[in-house]
């Protein structure tokens, strides 16, 4: 029987849908389209993963229910549950010795594994310690670690972005705020961003945890995160709708009257 996967991509092509046609309705970056009918789901988080697989099922006439069971079946697979049993040899068949596969271990055996243990628990503790303080920046700001975690000081560059990221999703929408218009910004965690208020030159900033920042324009601002974990964003004191809180930079241009608020949210290139 061919992978789940395989059969959606057969039950897609069967229904003449393009994966153009899926980006275009869900936003959903083509890129991602092709590796879920690749089998590749280690290429987003997987709360993305199954938001997007769920979205894409749904589009191609398939049951999601069932597709997100096929999902999480395929990702939790345990790779040992399909080894084989080793064959009794003769002493342990029936009417053999079994007294050796079932002796008891020795004192000094048990007492020599607990030693081992209690040395290894040892080292990870310390290893684990050494890991944090690498990870730690001198004012105590955690960086990333194997694609895990960036809330860090470091505001994300436009060159940063082209290498580093892709855009997994974007979207629009608008805001009934009327001018004069105000952006406010407020993180529980340290946070830089670069902001750009109408034609005023672009500021670079790094804001505290806890701190707020507030600008004023009249018809557009743009602004880059270098994540939204932890931040909230006002426009005219109400919170901006559909924005997510992730740890890869976000960015947000409102222009117009009423305002016409768009999204952009990256993701780590693998």
């Amino acid at each position: 029987m061919a992978a789940f996967y395989k059969e959606l991509k057969k039950l897609r092509e069967n229904s003449n849908i393009q994966l153009e046609e899926i980006q275009n309705r869900t936003k959903i970056n083509i890129r991602f389209l092709e590796a879920f009918e690749n089998g590749q789901f280690d290429i987003l988080p997987h709360t993305y993963v199954r938001l997007f697989f769920r979205a894409y099922v749904t589009e191609i006439g398939g049951d999601p229910v069932q597709g997100l069971s096929d999902l999480e079946h395929f990702i939790n697979r345990d790779p040992a549950s399909s080894q084989t049993v080793p064959t009794p040899t003769g002493d342990e068949s029936p009417g053999g010795d079994l007294s050796a596969a079932f002796k008891p271990k020795s004192p000094m055996m048990k007492r020599s594994n607990l030693i081992k243990a209690g040395i290894m628990i040892v080292f990870w503790v310390f290893a684990l310690l050494i890991i944090r303080r690498i990870t730690l920046n001198s004012d105590g700001t955690a960086t990333t670690v194997q694609g895990q975690r960036i809330i860090t000081d470091h505001l994300i560059t436009e060159n940063e972005l082209l290498t580093d990221y892709v855009v997994f999703n974007s979207m629009e929408l608008t805001h009934d705020a009327t001018p004069p218009f105000s952006l406010r910004i407020s993180g529980k965690n340290i946070v830089s961003y670069k902001v750009n208020v109408d034609s005023s030159e672009p500021q670079s900033i790094t804001m505290p945890g806890g701190d707020t920042k507030s600008f004023l324009f009249s018809s557009q601002v743009a602004l880059l995160l270098n994540h939204s974990r932890g931040v909230a964003v006002f426009l005219n004191g109400n919170p901006l709708k559909n924005f997510i809180s992730q740890d890869y930079p976000v960015r947000i241009l409102i222009t117009g009257a009423p305002p016409l608020i768009q999204y952009k949210y990256y993701t780590p290139f693998q």
